[in-house]
Protein backbone atom coordinates (compact mmCIF):
# COMPACT_ATOMS: atom_id res chain seq x y z
CA UNK A 1 0.00 0.00 0.00
CA UNK A 2 1.10 3.53 -1.06
CA UNK A 3 -0.09 6.18 1.39
CA UNK A 4 -0.64 9.32 -0.70
CA UNK A 5 1.11 11.39 2.13
CA UNK A 6 3.86 10.84 3.99
CA UNK A 7 3.22 10.35 7.58
CA UNK A 8 5.36 11.92 10.67
CA UNK A 9 5.37 8.64 12.85
CA UNK A 10 5.79 5.18 12.95
CA UNK A 11 2.98 3.72 13.78
CA UNK A 12 2.34 -0.48 14.31
CA UNK A 13 -1.01 -2.58 13.98
CA UNK A 14 -3.02 0.31 13.76
CA UNK A 15 -6.35 0.48 12.07
CA UNK A 16 -7.52 2.49 9.43
CA UNK A 17 -10.29 3.00 7.27
CA UNK A 18 -10.36 3.35 3.48
CA UNK A 19 -12.62 5.74 2.46
CA UNK A 20 -14.64 4.34 -0.65
CA UNK A 21 -16.96 7.70 -1.66
CA UNK A 22 -16.07 10.84 -0.22
CA UNK A 23 -17.72 12.92 2.66
CA UNK A 24 -20.50 14.66 1.40
CA UNK A 25 -21.16 13.56 -1.76
CA UNK A 26 -23.51 12.10 -3.45
CA UNK A 27 -22.40 8.72 -2.76
CA UNK A 28 -21.70 9.30 0.68
CA UNK A 29 -25.68 10.22 1.59
CA UNK A 30 -26.47 7.40 -0.18
CA UNK A 31 -24.76 4.84 1.81
CA UNK A 32 -25.88 6.56 5.18
CA UNK A 33 -29.40 6.21 3.56
CA UNK A 34 -28.97 2.92 3.05
CA UNK A 35 -27.18 1.86 6.72
CA UNK A 36 -30.49 4.57 8.09
CA UNK A 37 -33.07 2.32 5.64
CA UNK A 38 -31.49 -1.08 7.36
CA UNK A 39 -32.01 0.50 11.15
CA UNK A 40 -35.57 1.67 10.32
CA UNK A 41 -36.30 -1.94 9.45
CA UNK A 42 -34.69 -4.06 11.88
CA UNK A 43 -36.82 -1.57 14.53
CA UNK A 44 -39.78 -2.19 12.29
CA UNK A 45 -39.61 -6.10 12.71
CA UNK A 46 -38.97 -5.93 16.61
CA UNK A 47 -41.98 -3.81 16.90
CA UNK A 48 -43.87 -6.15 14.83
CA UNK A 49 -42.91 -8.94 17.50
CA UNK A 50 -43.27 -6.92 20.41
CA UNK A 51 -46.96 -5.82 19.13
CA UNK A 52 -48.01 -9.21 18.07
CA UNK A 53 -45.98 -11.91 20.15
CA UNK A 54 -46.55 -13.29 23.90
CA UNK A 55 -43.99 -14.07 26.79
CA UNK A 56 -40.64 -12.32 26.71
CA UNK A 57 -38.46 -11.92 23.31
CA UNK A 58 -35.22 -11.77 22.53
CA UNK A 59 -34.27 -9.06 19.50
CA UNK A 60 -31.18 -7.71 17.74
CA UNK A 61 -30.60 -4.04 17.52
CA UNK A 62 -29.02 -2.85 14.75
CA UNK A 63 -25.30 -2.19 16.40
CA UNK A 64 -25.94 -5.94 16.98
CA UNK A 65 -26.58 -6.21 20.64
CA UNK A 66 -29.10 -8.53 21.88
CA UNK A 67 -32.05 -7.42 24.45
CA UNK A 68 -34.90 -9.13 26.24
CA UNK A 69 -37.81 -7.48 25.65
CA UNK A 70 -41.32 -8.00 27.12
CA UNK A 71 -44.14 -7.71 24.82
CA UNK A 72 -47.18 -6.21 25.19
CA UNK A 73 -49.45 -8.55 25.86
CA UNK A 74 -47.24 -9.37 28.37
CA UNK A 75 -47.08 -6.61 30.03
CA UNK A 76 -50.75 -5.94 30.23
CA UNK A 77 -50.76 -10.09 31.43
CA UNK A 78 -48.56 -8.53 34.55
CA UNK A 79 -51.03 -5.30 35.33
CA UNK A 80 -53.81 -7.66 35.43
CA UNK A 81 -54.64 -7.66 38.90
CA UNK A 82 -52.42 -5.39 39.90
CA UNK A 83 -54.31 -2.38 42.38
CA UNK A 84 -54.45 1.28 40.97
CA UNK A 85 -52.99 3.83 43.25
CA UNK A 86 -55.68 5.78 42.48
CA UNK A 87 -58.16 3.77 44.34
CA UNK A 88 -60.29 0.33 43.81
CA UNK A 89 -61.57 -2.65 45.05
CA UNK A 90 -59.60 -5.46 46.36
CA UNK A 91 -61.13 -9.00 46.04
CA UNK A 92 -59.25 -12.49 47.34
CA UNK A 93 -59.09 -14.82 50.05
CA UNK A 94 -55.91 -15.07 52.71
CA UNK A 95 -54.28 -11.93 52.83
CA UNK A 96 -54.90 -10.16 49.83
CA UNK A 97 -53.26 -7.64 51.35
CA UNK A 98 -50.61 -7.48 53.61
CA UNK A 99 -47.51 -5.46 55.64
CA UNK A 100 -44.75 -7.42 56.07
CA UNK A 101 -41.94 -6.01 58.43
CA UNK A 102 -38.71 -5.77 57.95
CA UNK A 103 -37.14 -5.14 61.08
CA UNK A 104 -37.55 -6.80 63.97
CA UNK A 105 -39.79 -5.13 66.98
CA UNK A 106 -40.56 -2.15 65.11
CA UNK A 107 -44.00 -0.28 64.32
CA UNK A 108 -46.25 -1.21 61.32
CA UNK A 109 -49.46 0.18 60.44
CA UNK A 110 -50.92 1.75 58.06
CA UNK A 111 -52.10 5.28 57.85
CA UNK A 112 -55.08 7.35 56.84
CA UNK A 113 -55.04 10.98 56.00
CA UNK A 114 -57.38 13.47 55.08
CA UNK A 115 -57.40 16.42 52.09
CA UNK A 116 -54.79 18.47 53.58
CA UNK A 117 -52.22 15.26 54.10
CA UNK A 118 -53.27 15.52 58.04
CA UNK A 119 -53.26 12.18 59.85
CA UNK A 120 -56.23 10.62 60.83
CA UNK A 121 -55.83 7.36 62.30
CA UNK A 122 -53.75 4.13 61.65
CA UNK A 123 -54.12 0.59 62.27
CA UNK A 124 -51.45 -1.71 63.10
CA UNK A 125 -48.78 -2.25 65.23
CA UNK A 126 -47.90 1.00 67.35
CA UNK A 127 -44.62 -0.11 68.94
CA UNK A 128 -42.35 -2.50 69.85
CA UNK A 129 -45.10 -4.55 71.53
CA UNK A 130 -46.76 -7.43 70.01
CA UNK A 131 -50.38 -5.42 69.96
CA UNK A 132 -52.20 -4.25 67.28
CA UNK A 133 -54.29 -1.01 67.53
CA UNK A 134 -56.89 1.17 65.77
CA UNK A 135 -55.87 4.64 66.72
CA UNK A 136 -57.88 7.82 66.02
CA UNK A 137 -55.38 10.63 65.79
CA UNK A 138 -57.90 13.27 66.06
CA UNK A 139 -59.22 11.81 68.88
CA UNK A 140 -56.35 11.32 70.54
CA UNK A 141 -58.03 8.24 71.50
CA UNK A 142 -56.75 4.12 71.02
CA UNK A 143 -57.98 0.87 70.87
CA UNK A 144 -55.45 -1.83 71.82
CA UNK A 145 -56.00 -5.72 71.36
CA UNK A 146 -52.65 -6.70 73.73
CA UNK A 147 -50.93 -9.76 73.46
CA UNK A 148 -51.91 -11.11 76.52
CA UNK A 149 -55.26 -10.92 75.35
CA UNK A 150 -56.75 -7.71 77.09
CA UNK A 151 -58.95 -5.29 74.86
CA UNK A 152 -57.46 -1.54 76.45
CA UNK A 153 -59.13 1.51 75.66
CA UNK A 154 -56.85 4.62 76.21
CA UNK A 155 -55.02 2.43 78.53
CA UNK A 156 -57.79 0.83 80.29
CA UNK A 157 -59.12 -2.27 80.43
CA UNK A 158 -62.67 -2.78 78.21
CA UNK A 159 -64.93 -4.65 80.65
CA UNK A 160 -66.17 -7.88 78.27
CA UNK A 161 -69.08 -10.21 78.16
CA UNK A 162 -68.63 -12.30 80.41
CA UNK A 163 -66.41 -9.96 83.11
CA UNK A 164 -68.33 -9.71 86.55
CA UNK A 165 -70.81 -11.90 85.62
CA UNK A 166 -72.45 -9.51 83.02
CA UNK A 167 -73.61 -11.55 79.91
CA UNK A 168 -72.08 -14.82 81.75
CA UNK A 169 -73.48 -17.99 81.98
CA UNK A 170 -77.48 -18.63 82.93
CA UNK A 171 -78.18 -19.46 86.40
CA UNK A 172 -80.51 -21.75 84.71
CA UNK A 173 -80.56 -24.73 85.89
CA UNK A 174 -77.19 -24.28 87.88
CA UNK A 175 -78.44 -23.17 90.97
CA UNK A 176 -75.97 -24.73 93.29
CA UNK A 177 -76.73 -23.66 97.07
CA UNK A 178 -73.36 -25.41 97.99
CA UNK A 179 -70.93 -23.83 95.05
CA UNK A 180 -70.82 -20.24 95.46
CA UNK A 181 -70.06 -18.12 92.76
CA UNK A 182 -68.47 -14.66 94.29
CA UNK A 183 -68.69 -10.81 92.73
CA UNK A 184 -70.85 -11.90 89.53
CA UNK A 185 -74.30 -10.95 88.56
CA UNK A 186 -76.37 -14.00 87.10
CA UNK A 187 -79.63 -14.52 85.29
CA UNK A 188 -81.87 -16.06 87.26
CA UNK A 189 -83.91 -18.18 84.85
CA UNK A 190 -88.17 -17.79 85.18
CA UNK A 191 -89.08 -21.82 85.16
CA UNK A 192 -87.32 -21.43 88.66
CA UNK A 193 -90.20 -21.20 91.77
CA UNK A 194 -90.08 -19.95 94.74
CA UNK A 195 -91.95 -19.60 97.96
CA UNK A 196 -94.22 -17.26 96.64
CA UNK A 197 -95.17 -19.69 93.82
CA UNK A 198 -94.68 -17.19 90.84
CA UNK A 199 -91.73 -17.69 88.06
CA UNK A 200 -89.21 -15.13 88.80
CA UNK A 201 -86.75 -13.41 85.88
CA UNK A 202 -83.80 -11.25 87.46
CA UNK A 203 -80.43 -11.35 88.37
CA UNK A 204 -78.05 -12.61 91.04
CA UNK A 205 -75.83 -9.89 92.75
CA UNK A 206 -73.45 -11.79 95.04
CA UNK A 207 -72.74 -14.62 97.29
CA UNK A 208 -71.43 -14.34 100.92
CA UNK A 209 -68.12 -15.62 101.44
CA UNK A 210 -67.66 -19.70 101.66
CA UNK A 211 -68.99 -21.63 104.60
CA UNK A 212 -72.60 -22.93 106.19
CA UNK A 213 -75.20 -20.88 105.77
CA UNK A 214 -74.10 -18.35 102.98
CA UNK A 215 -76.50 -17.14 100.75
CA UNK A 216 -77.15 -15.44 97.41
CA UNK A 217 -79.22 -12.39 96.95
CA UNK A 218 -81.47 -12.33 93.63
CA UNK A 219 -83.54 -9.29 92.84
CA UNK A 220 -86.39 -10.21 90.15
CA UNK A 221 -89.52 -9.62 88.62
CA UNK A 222 -93.00 -11.45 88.29
CA UNK A 223 -92.76 -13.82 84.90
CA UNK A 224 -95.88 -14.00 82.48
CA UNK A 225 -97.19 -11.44 80.29
CA UNK A 226 -98.05 -9.21 82.80
CA UNK A 227 -96.64 -5.71 81.49
CA UNK A 228 -96.24 -4.43 84.85
CA UNK A 229 -94.79 -7.02 86.81
CA UNK A 230 -93.58 -6.63 90.79
CA UNK A 231 -90.86 -6.67 91.83
CA UNK A 232 -88.95 -9.06 94.39
CA UNK A 233 -86.06 -9.69 96.41
CA UNK A 234 -84.57 -13.30 97.78
CA UNK A 235 -82.11 -14.51 99.19
CA UNK A 236 -81.24 -18.21 98.96
CA UNK A 237 -79.13 -20.14 102.05
CA UNK A 238 -76.90 -22.93 101.21
CA UNK A 239 -79.59 -24.69 104.02
CA UNK A 240 -82.68 -23.26 103.41
CA UNK A 241 -85.24 -25.45 101.41
CA UNK A 242 -87.05 -22.29 100.01
CA UNK A 243 -86.03 -18.38 99.47
CA UNK A 244 -86.93 -15.60 101.49
CA UNK A 245 -89.07 -12.96 99.62
CA UNK A 246 -89.24 -9.82 100.06
CA UNK A 247 -91.35 -7.75 97.46
CA UNK A 248 -90.11 -4.21 96.22
CA UNK A 249 -92.33 -1.15 97.05
CA UNK A 250 -91.94 1.30 93.85
CA UNK A 251 -93.78 4.22 92.28
CA UNK A 252 -95.47 1.36 90.10
CA UNK A 253 -97.41 -0.31 93.24
CA UNK A 254 -97.49 2.44 95.75
CA UNK A 255 -98.52 5.84 96.47
CA UNK A 256 -98.47 9.02 99.02
CA UNK A 257 -102.11 9.75 100.02
CA UNK A 258 -103.42 12.72 100.69
CA UNK A 259 -101.83 13.13 104.26
CA UNK A 260 -98.48 12.21 102.59
CA UNK A 261 -98.18 8.47 103.45
CA UNK A 262 -96.83 5.73 101.49
CA UNK A 263 -99.72 3.13 100.72
CA UNK A 264 -100.27 -0.16 98.71
CA UNK A 265 -101.37 0.97 95.30
CA UNK A 266 -103.58 -0.67 92.36
CA UNK A 267 -105.95 1.78 90.40
CA UNK A 268 -106.35 4.51 92.54
CA UNK A 269 -107.55 7.86 91.84
CA UNK A 270 -106.73 11.49 93.66
CA UNK A 271 -110.01 13.45 93.69
CA UNK A 272 -109.74 17.39 93.96
CA UNK A 273 -112.39 19.71 94.59
CA UNK A 274 -112.73 20.47 90.42
CA UNK A 275 -110.34 17.31 88.87
CA UNK A 276 -108.97 14.14 89.85
CA UNK A 277 -104.94 12.39 89.07
CA UNK A 278 -105.35 8.96 88.01
CA UNK A 279 -102.30 6.06 88.07
CA UNK A 280 -101.80 4.04 85.02
CA UNK A 281 -103.87 1.20 86.31
CA UNK A 282 -107.40 3.80 86.78
CA UNK A 283 -106.46 5.42 83.35
CA UNK A 284 -110.32 5.97 82.28
CA UNK A 285 -111.84 7.20 85.03
CA UNK A 286 -113.71 10.18 84.95
CA UNK A 287 -114.92 12.58 87.27
CA UNK A 288 -118.49 14.49 87.50
CA UNK A 289 -118.77 16.78 90.16
CA UNK A 290 -122.88 16.50 90.94
CA UNK A 291 -122.91 19.71 93.55
CA UNK A 292 -120.87 20.90 96.58
CA UNK A 293 -119.08 18.32 98.16
CA UNK A 294 -120.81 15.78 95.98
CA UNK A 295 -118.74 14.21 93.32
CA UNK A 296 -119.25 11.45 90.85
CA UNK A 297 -116.50 8.96 89.77
CA UNK A 298 -117.74 6.71 86.38
CA UNK A 299 -116.25 3.98 85.04
CA UNK A 300 -115.31 1.95 87.79
CA UNK A 301 -116.69 -1.05 89.71
CA UNK A 302 -117.16 -0.16 93.50
CA UNK A 303 -114.25 -0.10 95.87
CA UNK A 304 -111.25 -2.06 96.30
CA UNK A 305 -111.88 -4.18 99.13
CA UNK A 306 -107.79 -4.29 100.49
CA UNK A 307 -107.86 -4.49 103.68
CA UNK A 308 -105.05 -2.40 104.12
CA UNK A 309 -107.39 0.49 103.43
CA UNK A 310 -110.15 -0.97 105.54
CA UNK A 311 -111.53 -3.76 103.81
CA UNK A 312 -114.93 -3.42 101.88
CA UNK A 313 -116.19 -0.18 103.03
CA UNK A 314 -112.89 0.80 103.07
CA UNK A 315 -110.58 2.65 100.11
CA UNK A 316 -110.95 5.73 100.87
CA UNK A 317 -108.10 8.69 102.21
CA UNK A 318 -109.33 11.66 103.94
CA UNK A 319 -106.79 14.20 104.09
CA UNK A 320 -105.99 16.35 107.52
CA UNK A 321 -104.76 20.05 108.48
CA UNK A 322 -102.99 21.16 111.63
CA UNK A 323 -102.09 19.13 114.49
CA UNK A 324 -103.25 16.39 111.86
CA UNK A 325 -107.08 16.66 112.71
CA UNK A 326 -109.17 15.16 109.95
CA UNK A 327 -110.51 17.78 108.00
CA UNK A 328 -113.60 16.35 106.31
CA UNK A 329 -116.18 13.59 106.57
CA UNK A 330 -116.40 11.47 103.76
CA UNK A 331 -119.40 8.87 103.13
CA UNK A 332 -120.09 6.82 99.47
CA UNK A 333 -122.74 5.32 97.53
CA UNK A 334 -121.91 2.49 94.73
CA UNK A 335 -124.59 3.01 92.08
CA UNK A 336 -126.68 0.08 91.13
CA UNK A 337 -128.39 -0.32 87.81
CA UNK A 338 -132.07 0.79 87.75
CA UNK A 339 -131.82 1.46 91.22
CA UNK A 340 -132.75 5.14 91.97
CA UNK A 341 -129.64 7.26 92.03
CA UNK A 342 -129.35 8.84 95.42
CA UNK A 343 -128.69 12.36 94.04
CA UNK A 344 -131.23 13.10 92.01
CA UNK A 345 -133.43 9.93 92.32
CA UNK A 346 -133.62 9.17 88.68
CA UNK A 347 -132.58 5.51 87.81
CA UNK A 348 -129.14 4.72 87.55
CA UNK A 349 -128.08 4.10 83.72
CA UNK A 350 -126.48 0.78 82.83
CA UNK A 351 -123.51 2.45 81.68
CA UNK A 352 -123.25 4.18 85.31
CA UNK A 353 -123.42 0.60 87.00
CA UNK A 354 -120.27 0.54 89.74
CA UNK A 355 -120.25 4.38 89.42
CA UNK A 356 -119.02 5.95 93.11
CA UNK A 357 -121.13 9.13 94.53
CA UNK A 358 -118.65 10.83 97.00
CA UNK A 359 -120.47 13.01 99.75
CA UNK A 360 -117.58 15.45 101.98
CA UNK A 361 -118.90 17.77 104.50
CA UNK A 362 -117.10 19.77 107.41
CA UNK A 363 -115.65 18.12 110.08
CA UNK A 364 -115.49 20.19 113.28
CA UNK A 365 -113.63 19.67 116.27
CA UNK A 366 -115.40 20.84 119.51
CA UNK A 367 -112.31 20.59 121.85
CA UNK A 368 -110.30 23.08 119.90
CA UNK A 369 -108.24 25.95 121.77
CA UNK A 370 -109.94 28.98 120.42
CA UNK A 371 -106.01 30.37 118.87
CA UNK A 372 -105.68 26.80 117.22
CA UNK A 373 -109.62 26.90 116.01
CA UNK A 374 -109.26 30.92 114.45
CA UNK A 375 -105.44 29.61 112.88
CA UNK A 376 -107.91 26.74 111.57
CA UNK A 377 -110.97 28.76 109.85
CA UNK A 378 -108.41 31.32 108.82
CA UNK A 379 -106.43 28.67 106.89
CA UNK A 380 -109.34 27.27 105.77
CA UNK A 381 -111.96 30.05 104.45
CA UNK A 382 -114.15 27.41 103.14
CA UNK A 383 -115.06 25.95 106.31
CA UNK A 384 -116.85 29.56 107.16
CA UNK A 385 -119.75 31.02 105.82
CA UNK A 386 -121.17 34.86 106.13
CA UNK A 387 -124.01 35.51 108.38
CA UNK A 388 -124.71 39.35 108.62
CA UNK A 389 -121.09 41.02 108.37
CA UNK A 390 -119.07 38.11 109.88
CA UNK A 391 -118.28 35.09 108.65
CA UNK A 392 -118.74 31.94 111.24
CA UNK A 393 -117.66 28.39 111.49
CA UNK A 394 -119.79 26.01 109.05
CA UNK A 395 -121.94 23.21 111.14
CA UNK A 396 -120.86 19.62 111.76
CA UNK A 397 -121.53 17.77 108.74
CA UNK A 398 -122.08 20.59 106.47
CA UNK A 399 -121.72 19.83 103.08
CA UNK A 400 -118.42 21.49 101.56
CA UNK A 401 -115.88 20.85 98.49
CA UNK A 402 -112.89 19.19 99.26
CA UNK A 403 -110.47 22.37 100.27
CA UNK A 404 -107.74 23.31 98.25
CA UNK A 405 -104.52 22.19 98.16
CA UNK A 406 -105.79 18.53 99.18
CA UNK A 407 -107.17 15.76 97.61
CA UNK A 408 -108.91 12.22 99.00
CA UNK A 409 -107.63 8.87 97.45
CA UNK A 410 -110.27 6.24 96.37
CA UNK A 411 -108.69 2.94 95.29
CA UNK A 412 -111.28 1.45 93.21
CA UNK A 413 -112.17 -1.74 90.97
CA UNK A 414 -111.51 -1.27 87.24
CA UNK A 415 -114.02 -3.06 84.98
CA UNK A 416 -112.43 -5.53 82.45
CA UNK A 417 -112.63 -3.05 79.34
CA UNK A 418 -110.71 -0.35 80.90
CA UNK A 419 -107.93 1.16 79.52
CA UNK A 420 -104.97 -0.87 81.86
CA UNK A 421 -106.97 -4.48 81.52
CA UNK A 422 -107.08 -4.21 77.67
CA UNK A 423 -103.52 -3.77 77.87
CA UNK A 424 -102.40 -6.95 79.65
CA UNK A 425 -105.36 -8.52 77.74
CA UNK A 426 -103.51 -7.93 74.42
CA UNK A 427 -100.51 -8.51 76.42
CA UNK A 428 -101.54 -11.59 77.38
CA UNK A 429 -102.28 -12.54 73.58
CA UNK A 430 -99.02 -11.64 71.95
CA UNK A 431 -97.17 -13.73 74.84
CA UNK A 432 -99.31 -16.64 73.51
CA UNK A 433 -98.97 -15.84 69.79
CA UNK A 434 -95.27 -15.63 70.51
CA UNK A 435 -95.32 -19.05 72.80
CA UNK A 436 -97.49 -21.10 70.11
CA UNK A 437 -94.86 -19.50 67.40
CA UNK A 438 -91.84 -20.61 68.79
CA UNK A 439 -93.51 -24.21 69.56
CA UNK A 440 -94.61 -24.20 66.10
CA UNK A 441 -90.58 -23.40 65.06
CA UNK A 442 -89.46 -26.33 67.35
CA UNK A 443 -91.68 -28.67 66.26
CA UNK A 444 -90.50 -27.76 62.75
CA UNK A 445 -86.47 -27.96 63.71
CA UNK A 446 -87.20 -31.43 64.93
CA UNK A 447 -89.47 -32.82 62.04
CA UNK A 448 -86.50 -31.43 60.01
CA UNK A 449 -83.73 -33.42 62.14
CA UNK A 450 -85.82 -36.44 61.80
CA UNK A 451 -86.25 -36.09 58.05
CA UNK A 452 -82.05 -35.52 58.09
CA UNK A 453 -81.70 -39.04 59.96
CA UNK A 454 -83.97 -40.98 57.50
CA UNK A 455 -82.33 -39.29 54.63
CA UNK A 456 -78.59 -40.29 56.47
CA UNK A 457 -80.61 -44.01 57.05
CA UNK A 458 -80.69 -44.52 53.51
CA UNK A 459 -77.97 -43.48 52.10
CA UNK A 460 -76.15 -46.28 54.76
Amino acid sequence: MTLSFPVPATVKEATYNILTTMVHSVSDATNKIVAMNNANVQFSDILNRWATETGTITVTLPDGTKQQLRTAKEMDKQLDGKFDKAGGGIRGNNGVLYLNSTTASKPLYMSFFDAASKRLGFVGRPDSEEDIALVNSFANSELRLTSGKKLMFNDVEVMKAGDFGFGGESYLSKINKLSPSANEIRTFDSSITNAINKNLIGLSLSWASAGAGRSVRVIACEGGSNPYPDWYGLTYTSSGPAPYTQKFYTTANTTKDSNGNLKAASPIVKVFADYIELNEESEGVELKCLHTGIYQLKHVLGLNSDASWGGINGGITIPSGINQLPLIYVDYDVLVAGEQHPFNGEPVPQEEHGDIVIYTSYRKHFDLPQNVQRARLKTYPEFTKLVGDERVELENGAPVDIPAGHWIDVRVNMPEQSIYNQKQAEAEAYAKEEAERVAREEEGKSEGEIAVLESQKDLV
